[in-house]
């Protein structure tokens, strides 16, 4: 499973640089080894930088008995390896939304249409091409 998660510097930049290989965090998504994290850097004044790591779980262990805090949360501890890093303007992610809901009813069209115009699947063409040019990491839920 994947999980999108928000890291503030200077752990942000730890982990992006493989000097920190570990989160600890509430358990409140069941994390579990071979999930994905997408840790997306988080400036505390202006919000997220468009900057992100993906890292995979490599190793999980409950340290809700040893973190002893007066909240009832559940914490872990996860071992985590880089795979990749990349920038996706944060503003885009609505302009990129709307492109891949606009190709989707495109396509339903012509597939409902016995013998579609041409223009039809140009369309189509432009908006894949505009989609690829938007964003700078393409994952495989992105398409």
């Amino acid at each position: 499973m994947r999980h999108e998660l928000k890291c503030q510097q200077p752990y942000y930049d730890d982990v992006r640089n493989c000097d920190k290989t570990f989160e600890v965090r509430v358990n409140d998504r069941n994390y579990t080894v071979g999930d994905t994290l997408e840790l997306q850097e988080w400036d505390i004044n202006t919000g997220y930088t468009g900057y992100h790591v993906l890292v995979a779980v490599t190793y999980l262990t409950d340290l809700t008995p040893v973190i002893q805090m007066e909240s009832r949360d559940n914490y872990v501890g996860m071992g985590i390896e880089k795979m990749s890093e990349g920038y996706a303007d944060p503003k885009g992610r609505e302009h990129r939304q709307a492109l891949k809901e606009l190709r989707r009813a495109a396509v339903d069209l012509i597939s409902n249409t016995r013998t579609p115009p041409v223009y039809y699947s140009t369309a189509i063409d432009r908006l894949n091409a505009a989609l690829k040019k938007e964003m700078t990491y393409v994952g495989p839920d992105d398409l």
